[in-house]
Protein backbone atom coordinates (compact mmCIF):
# COMPACT_ATOMS: atom_id res chain seq x y z
CA UNK A 1 0.00 0.00 0.00
CA UNK A 2 2.20 3.16 -1.50
CA UNK A 3 -0.81 5.42 -1.22
CA UNK A 4 -0.32 6.86 1.75
CA UNK A 5 3.58 7.46 0.95
CA UNK A 6 2.70 9.41 -1.94
CA UNK A 7 0.24 11.77 -0.15
CA UNK A 8 3.39 12.21 2.65
CA UNK A 9 6.10 12.75 -0.17
CA UNK A 10 3.89 15.44 -2.25
CA UNK A 11 1.98 16.98 0.80
CA UNK A 12 4.23 17.37 3.31
CA UNK A 13 1.81 15.58 6.33
CA UNK A 14 1.47 12.15 6.83
CA UNK A 15 -1.93 11.18 6.48
CA UNK A 16 -3.98 9.00 9.18
CA UNK A 17 -4.80 5.60 7.54
CA UNK A 18 -7.93 3.27 9.27
CA UNK A 19 -7.65 -0.18 7.55
CA UNK A 20 -10.74 -1.85 7.02
CA UNK A 21 -9.22 -4.84 8.40
CA UNK A 22 -8.91 -3.62 11.73
CA UNK A 23 -12.50 -3.17 12.19
CA UNK A 24 -13.78 -6.74 10.93
CA UNK A 25 -13.54 -6.20 7.31
CA UNK A 26 -11.38 -8.97 6.65
CA UNK A 27 -11.21 -9.27 2.86
CA UNK A 28 -8.70 -7.19 1.53
CA UNK A 29 -5.87 -8.96 3.27
CA UNK A 30 -6.63 -12.76 1.94
CA UNK A 31 -8.99 -12.61 -0.68
CA UNK A 32 -8.46 -14.57 -4.24
CA UNK A 33 -11.95 -14.36 -6.37
CA UNK A 34 -13.13 -16.63 -8.79
CA UNK A 35 -16.40 -18.23 -9.93
CA UNK A 36 -18.35 -20.63 -7.90
CA UNK A 37 -18.66 -22.45 -11.57
CA UNK A 38 -14.69 -22.58 -12.30
CA UNK A 39 -14.46 -24.00 -8.40
CA UNK A 40 -16.92 -26.25 -9.17
CA UNK A 41 -15.70 -27.82 -12.38
CA UNK A 42 -11.95 -27.27 -12.02
CA UNK A 43 -10.85 -27.42 -8.47
CA UNK A 44 -7.52 -29.18 -8.74
CA UNK A 45 -6.80 -25.67 -11.15
CA UNK A 46 -8.25 -23.58 -8.15
CA UNK A 47 -6.15 -25.18 -6.08
CA UNK A 48 -2.77 -25.22 -7.72
CA UNK A 49 -3.21 -21.19 -8.39
CA UNK A 50 -4.06 -21.02 -4.60
CA UNK A 51 -0.94 -23.35 -4.24
CA UNK A 52 1.11 -21.31 -6.81
CA UNK A 53 -0.12 -17.52 -5.20
CA UNK A 54 1.19 -18.66 -1.77
CA UNK A 55 4.48 -20.25 -3.02
CA UNK A 56 4.88 -16.86 -4.99
CA UNK A 57 4.72 -14.63 -2.08
CA UNK A 58 7.21 -16.70 0.08
CA UNK A 59 9.43 -16.27 -2.67
CA UNK A 60 9.09 -12.16 -3.22
CA UNK A 61 9.18 -11.78 0.39
CA UNK A 62 12.24 -13.85 0.42
CA UNK A 63 13.99 -11.69 -1.71
CA UNK A 64 12.50 -8.56 -2.84
CA UNK A 65 15.03 -7.34 -5.28
CA UNK A 66 13.63 -9.37 -8.79
CA UNK A 67 9.96 -9.08 -7.58
CA UNK A 68 10.58 -5.19 -7.50
CA UNK A 69 12.41 -4.79 -10.51
CA UNK A 70 9.04 -6.54 -12.31
CA UNK A 71 6.81 -4.17 -10.70
CA UNK A 72 9.53 -1.39 -11.76
CA UNK A 73 9.25 -2.75 -15.26
CA UNK A 74 5.57 -2.42 -15.59
CA UNK A 75 5.33 0.54 -13.20
CA UNK A 76 7.90 3.04 -13.93
CA UNK A 77 6.41 5.54 -12.00
CA UNK A 78 6.82 3.33 -8.88
CA UNK A 79 10.06 4.68 -7.02
CA UNK A 80 12.34 2.14 -4.56
CA UNK A 81 11.41 4.44 -2.01
CA UNK A 82 7.76 3.75 -2.38
CA UNK A 83 8.55 -0.01 -2.30
CA UNK A 84 10.25 0.16 0.99
CA UNK A 85 7.50 1.83 2.43
CA UNK A 86 5.01 -0.84 1.01
CA UNK A 87 7.25 -3.58 2.27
Amino acid sequence: MSEPFAIEKQSGFQPVVFLLADFGYQPYATTIETKKELVEKKPELVQRFVDASIKGWYSYLENLQPGNQLIKKDNPEMTDEQLVYSN
